[in-house]
């Protein structure tokens, strides 16, 4: 019951913390117009939370799971920082499956 409870609360913690991570950019955003990033962009965004990802998802099947899908957008230069960060956290709502993370955002 414990380890259940413990599970719940960290993907709360993660959808929290990501929600923050978009949120921030969000409002960044609402100051001046957002640019579209280039391919070179992009990738570095990816990287960046790709590094991150660990320290937010302790299951390493989740992780490699959610990675895949990132790696596979072949669309996102050209989008907007807040247009390719709702499109992965769109496929960290659909590996991460709990009703904390899916009511999230």
């Amino acid at each position: 019951m414990n380890i259940r409870f413990g599970i719940i609360w960290t993907k709360l913690a993660i959808a929290l913390g990501l929600w923050c991570l978009i949120s921030g950019f969000t409002v960044s955003a609402q100051t001046k117009p957002e640019a579209p990033l280039d391919e070179d962009a992009a990738a570095a965004l990816i990287e960046t939370l790709v590094d991150e990802l660990p320290n937010l998802i302790e299951d390493e099947d989740q992780v490699t799971a959610i990675t895949k899908k990132w790696d596979a957008h072949e669309d996102l230069a050209g989008k907007t920082r807040t247009q390719i960060l709702d499109l992965l956290f769109a496929d960290v709502k659909s590996v991460v499956r709990d009703a904390e993370t899916q009511d999230d955002k």
